[in-house]
């Protein structure tokens, strides 16, 4: 899924005028803005850090075997 918040450029064929391009496309296009303020909106709302990392070590301290 693409999330819309930035252009892809490949480094292999990219010149200084692709880069530029895609510089004003992001800042001048209002979508970009939008998608970011969206994508950020979902990662405030994820549980903290601390969270994901007491539930690991959870999982972890029961046993459960590698395989899941």
């Amino acid at each position: 899924m693409e999330a819309g918040v930035g252009e892809q450029l490949h480094t292999e064929t990219m010149t200084a005028d692709d880069v530029l391009a895609a510089c004003r496309k992001v800042l001048e296009d209002p979508r970009y803005r939008s998608n970011a303020r969206r994508i950020r909106r979902d990662m405030l709302a994820l549980p903290p850090l601390e969270t994901f990392i007491d539930d690991l070590q959870s999982l972890v301290g029961s046993g459960l075997p590698n395989g899941g």
